[in-house]
């Protein structure tokens, strides 16, 4: 198992199950990429999955915006490193044997935000700003925006993307 907290929630997965992107050796060394927290086989999907403690409010909007900018980069430049990665392109020993095997031109993704104590309704703000900013790459991708996920804690505790909060 790969356990590790990120901003008050402990994650854990299968060490055969997850590419720990935001630990990759090799994605560090990429001026101006962002990663995720990790890639993750869950629930029959391929999940890269973001964990805040924290958003601005939507009120304010130039920081609302530019934190909605950085995850999508993060979800952006995660998803391309590791499709990379998949096609042997880069470090390949860093994505999973589980993962390596999968074929992932029909795989399903998801890309999940979670907000650790963010209030049920201050969620679709965040999910419509994202959905909005990731438009042109799912497009690209050709994944529809359902694939993008906003979710507190306990929305992802119940989705079993987190093991405990705290």
């Amino acid at each position: 198992m790969v356990t590790f907290k990120e901003s008050g929630m402990t994650f854990s997965f299968e060490e055969s199950d997850i590419f720990y992107v935001e630990k990759s050796e090799r994605f560090s060394t990429i001026e101006g990429a962002k990663p995720c927290e990790c890639v993750v086989l869950h629930d029959g999907k391929v999940s890269l999955i973001e964990a805040k403690s924290s958003t601005p409010r939507p009120e304010n909007a130039e920081q609302f915006l530019t934190f909605v900018s950085e995850i999508a980069q993060k979800f952006n430049d995660s998803y391309t490193y590791y499709n990379a990665a998949h096609q042997k392109r880069q470090q390949p020993d860093e994505v999973s044997h589980n993962q390596q095997s999968i074929p992932l031109a029909r795989q399903n993704y998801e890309f999940c935000l979670i907000i650790n104590g963010h209030p049920r309704e201050w969620l679709s703000p965040v999910l419509d700003q994202l959905k909005k900013t990731m438009k042109k790459s799912l497009k690209l991708w050709g994944f529809d925006d359902a694939c993008v996920k906003v979710l507190n804690e306990q929305g992802a505790l119940s989705k079993g993307l987190i093991a405990k909060i705290g």
